[in-house]
């Protein structure tokens, strides 16, 4: 982005929005259309991974592994 031909219009944003280079991702997650979400220090919005995820575990495991949970998840999956 050249701060020198910044404009502050909507055409604008979805022009930077496209060339944004981890707008593959952008699919990814439950986007809400009305919504500008700006907080980047925060865990965010929902993914459609992390709900995959969370969707394959069970309460059994998190009794059984607990803490380690987090490190055994892939090798337990």
């Amino acid at each position: 982005m050249d701060i020198n031909n910044f404009m502050s219009t909507k055409g604008y944003a979805e022009i930077l929005d496209q060339e944004y280079p981890l707008v593959s991702y952008r699919e990814e997650f439950y986007l809400n259309p009305w919504m500008i979400y700006k907080d980047d220090n925060s865990l965010g919005l929902l993914s459609k991974r992390a709900e995959e995820s969370f969707n394959e575990l069970s309460l059994e495991d998190w009794k059984r592994y607990g803490i380690d949970g987090w490190g055994l998840a892939r090798q337990i999956i």
